[in-house]
């Protein structure tokens, strides 16, 4: 089963080359989300699927609600 990796960065254009790219997807099934919004309106990281999940500081400034964290501590 392949790892599906969630990148959450409004940045990713700039940060993820071609190549780096490449080597990421050859770790998972990769999705990239761009647009800034709340953690709890993503509903990729609220799944049973088992990720990676990588978070740009600046999509979250800096801070992670607690009911982010206890929502998917439930899974």
């Amino acid at each position: 089963m392949t790892m599906k990796i969630i990148i959450l960065s409004p940045n990713a254009d700039l940060l993820f080359t071609d190549e780096l790219k490449g080597k990421i997807k050859s770790a998972g099934e990769v999705v990239f989300i761009k647009d800034i919004k709340p953690l709890l309106d993503v509903p990729e990281l609220y799944n049973s699927e088992q990720k990676i999940v990588a978070i740009d500081p600046d999509f979250c400034e800096w801070s992670v609600p607690k009911d982010v964290i206890k929502k998917n501590e439930k899974r």
